[in-house]
């Protein structure tokens, strides 16, 4: 089973498409807009504010691209570019579970752009075994089942014989618990393999040997890791540019700058008595970001204070 974008070719190159990076406060959100020409804006103090840059990378010789991005070497005029989508491998033994998340809205949107490709494999089609099954029992007994790793070894190695692979990623509770900075690092990855876990585990020599990073939404279990992933990926592909009608609307979300979002309203300007606060009817840009930014910083205050401590 595959749910996929517009584009389905391989790309073996991690620089082979548009990147930039936009660091904040406490993280970094990167940008791929695809632009012929670089642009820098810095708003105020570069230490907090966003610094937006967005280029268009190059087939060169010599340092690698991504070395010259980060030493800010221009790029060569005469190579070609090209782009492709990033794309997410999600393997799970339950793929109904993830038809509906990625069928509907943003998520939709980017694959029929061809911004992004979400393939969707069934673990029990890499099964040897005669009814498929995926688990067995503990060693050293105890509750539960453990799925076992030929079936994970299989769909790894063969997707790793496609193309290159720059996360394999495990949805895990006891992973690091996912914020705004995982999403905004993930966003710049070209391909990423999600496994979903489910029963009582996976066999331990599978986060050993195969998973680069443990990943977890949040100090609870839930009956499996497919839930899990769809959050994960609704949170990076809602990043690169194209997928939102507004591009700089992701910039201003809640934990881009370590704080929460300010209040925002839309018409009516008085319903039944409540009305919007008269700074934002006022049309004096610089003080209705003042006004945003007082906000932000209460809202945090209040609701997370754990953020203005780190």
């Amino acid at each position: 089973m595959a749910i996929t974008g517009k584009f389905a070719g391989n790309c073996k190159r991690r620089w082979g498409r548009p990147r930039g990076i936009a660091p904040t406060h406490n993280n970094h959100l990167f940008s791929r807009t695809p632009r012929l020409s670089s642009k820098i804006t810095r708003r105020g103090d570069p230490s907090w504010s966003p610094l937006t840059v967005s280029k268009v990378f190059h087939v060169n010789s010599g340092m690698k691209l991504r070395d010259k991005k980060q030493a800010g070497f221009p790029l060569s005029p005469q190579t070609k570019p090209y782009l492709c989508a990033m794309r997410f491998d999600i393997v799970t033994v339950l793929p109904g579970l993830l038809e509906s998340p990625f069928a509907h809205s943003i998520l939709q949107r980017a694959q029929k752009k061809g911004i992004a490709e979400i393939h969707v494999h069934n673990l029990r089609d890499y099964s040897t075994q005669k009814q498929k099954s995926v688990d067995d029992y503990p060693y050293g007994g105890g509750s539960g089942m453990v799925m076992t790793i030929d079936p994970f070894a299989r769909i790894i190695e063969k997707l790793k014989g496609e193309r290159d692979y720059d996360e394999v990623i495990f949805m895990s509770p006891d992973g690091e618990t996912l914020n705004q900075q995982i999403a905004n690092q993930l966003s710049i990855k070209t391909n990423i393999i999600i496994l979903c876990g489910h029963y009582k585990g996976i066999d331990q020599r599978i986060r050993d040997i195969f998973v680069t990073r443990e990943i977890s939404i949040g100090d609870y279990v839930l009956s499996g890791g497919e839930l899990p992933a769809a959050v994960l990926v609704d949170a990076v592909v809602r990043l690169i540019p194209g997928v939102l009608s507004d591009e700089t609307s992701a910039l201003s979300d809640s934990f881009q700058d370590g704080l929460l979002d300010a209040p925002v309203y839309t018409r009516p300007a008085d319903w039944n008595g409540h009305k919007v606060p008269d700074i934002l009817l006022s049309g004096n840009t610089p003080e209705v970001e003042k006004w945003r930014f007082e906000q932000a910083v209460e809202r945090t205050r209040k609701r997370r204070p754990d953020l203005l401590d780190e």
